[in-house]
């Protein structure tokens, strides 16, 4: 595929995640799409002959972002502290939300509007989850009996994780408007709370 062929799909898939995200699949036109990323309604079938085909691309690639927040937890260096890698993923998840702000409420009101649309995606996830946790509990249970941290399962700890960075950058504009705040100091503000907040979860 050529270089200008590379940059439409791009934009295609650029403007279809946006009408996506803010309409949901049932609200979501694919002329929208079109004129969103500058090319002709038979351009954007050429690559994507079906709006399911091009919902499911987007899909795809967010469960690929989740995926690799996942996978994170096993990424960082050998000799990172539990805390510190934990706390890594706290900023990575927080940073992949920022740059995704759109995308809780998207999956909350597909769950409830359409949730066969979402299996797959909950699937991918939720095997990737069901592998790692295993062995990021076996950590834990080593690093707890060592003393450096509390004994917790696996899934609270990734639940608080979820909870603060989801509300947090959810909730940005809220906050802001409520205390008047910059809502980049805003969010570099929760970042480090969040931060914080986990590693002092898991004193012992």
């Amino acid at each position: 595929m050529s270089t200008m062929q590379n940059d439409t799909e791009r934009a295609i898939l650029t403007a279809a995640e946006q009408e996506f995200m803010l309409k949901g699949y049932g609200g979501a036109r694919t002329t929208a799409i079109a004129e969103k990323a500058g090319v002709t309604h038979a351009m954007l079938h050429y690559y994507y002959r079906t709006k399911d085909s091009l919902f499911n691309r987007i899909i795809e690639e967010k469960a690929a972002e989740l995926l690799n927040q996942v996978l994170a937890l096993f990424s960082t260096v050998e000799h990172t502290s539990f805390a510190d890698k934990i706390c890594h993923v706290v900023e990575r998840h927080f940073d992949m939300l920022v740059q995704n702000p759109l995308l809780p409420g998207f999956v909350l009101t597909e769950l409830r509007n359409n949730p066969e649309r979402l299996e797959g995606w909950f699937t991918k996830i939720g095997d990737a989850v069901k592998m790692l946790a295993p062995d990021l509990q076996a950590e834990v249970e080593r690093v707890s009996a060592e003393g450096t941290i509390c004994h917790l399962p696996v899934q609270a700890l990734l639940s608080d994780i979820v909870f603060l960075n989801i509300s947090s950058v959810g909730f940005a504009d809220v906050f802001c408007r409520i205390f008047g705040q910059d809502k980049d100091a805003y969010l570099e503000m929760r970042r480090k709370e969040n931060v914080e907040t986990i590693r002092k979860r898991l004193l012992p």
